[in-house]
């Protein structure tokens, strides 16, 4: 008999996305807004990328917010519905509300800074030429600890909580993602702040980057441990939803366990790799 339940089986024959959009919505509606209304701003930012032919790096100054925008929307989108596992009453308590509201100002802050100095044509990141702008450096810093202070903070409030809703591969990847992904972030994000750039080695440009990423082909590249550490909330989950047909719930658990280890593994690799100046998977265009 099948190890999957009535969260899991959402997602299984009854997929349907009008109705997960609204059930989506419905679990942290502020977290959702927010998310939403990072999605439309990407709508002026492609719009400006068409008609601004100023570069920076040898790429649009543009790329930068849309980034930005785009990956911080998916981590709310993923916050949101896994605030439909923390404890029943968790998003209408006072303390809640404000630190929702703090994760909120810090990502949006952080958002306006990076599409402040896009529209000026100068770098957001590594930039301390002037005192203003190494002040918006180290504040963003604290602002983005801050922000994936929400992965830990979920991660151990549904460790916590039972939820007999989800099956126990699912539940294991869940709390593996969030949990992981604040020390793996910390770790490579902190290191990657310190430096003078995220190129290790090669040329200085994002103009032969990797298709999508822009990720160095000639050199190491930080960013790249930056993202596997980051969307660990997003890639252990998924490991997780394909664990819910297996009939054995140890199984699912230790599958999920050994995916988180060499999720780690891996994220430490490409962090070792690109201290080495060595490209990340430099045969792909």
């Amino acid at each position: 008999m099948s190890i999957a339940t009535s969260e899991d089986a959402a997602w299984d024959s009854r997929f349907n996305p009008a109705a997960i959009f609204r059930e989506w919505r419905r679990r942290e509606p502020y977290l959702a807004g927010a998310t939403l209304v990072y999605l439309v701003a990407c709508l002026p930012v492609l719009f400006a990328m068409q008609i601004d032919e100023r570069t920076y790096l040898d790429i649009s100054v543009w790329i930068k917010p849309l980034k930005f925008l785009t990956s911080i929307a998916c981590y709310f989108a993923v916050l949101v519905w896994f605030a439909g596992y923390l404890p029943a009453g968790t998003t209408e308590k006072r303390w809640y509300r404000l630190y929702s509201a703090l994760l909120v100002a810090c990502a949006t802050l952080e958002l306006i800074w990076i599409i402040v100095a896009s529209a000026a044509g100068i770098g957001s990141h590594f930039n301390t030429g002037t005192a203003l702008m190494s002040f918006a450096y180290t504040a963003a810093g604290i602002g983005a600890v801050t922000l994936i202070t929400g992965a830990l903070v979920y991660g151990v409030m549904i460790w916590r909580n039972p939820t007999p809703q989800l099956s126990p591969g699912f539940r294991a990847s869940v709390i593996a993602g969030l949990l992981l992904t604040f020390p793996l972030t910390f770790v490579a994000a902190g290191y990657l702040g310190g430096a003078p750039s995220h190129f290790v080695g090669g040329n200085a440009s994002d103009a032969e980057g990797m298709i999508l990423t822009g990720w160095a082909r000639d050199g190491g590249d930080l960013r790249v441990a930056h993202f596997f550490a980051l969307h660990a909330i997003h890639f252990l989950p998924l490991l997780g939803l394909a664990t819910i047909w297996m009939r054995s719930a140890g199984r699912a658990v230790a599958t999920v366990w050994t995916g988180s280890a060499a999720y780690v593994a891996l994220t430490a690799f490409t962090f070792i790799q690109a201290l080495n100046g060595e490209p990340f998977l430099a045969m792909i265009p």
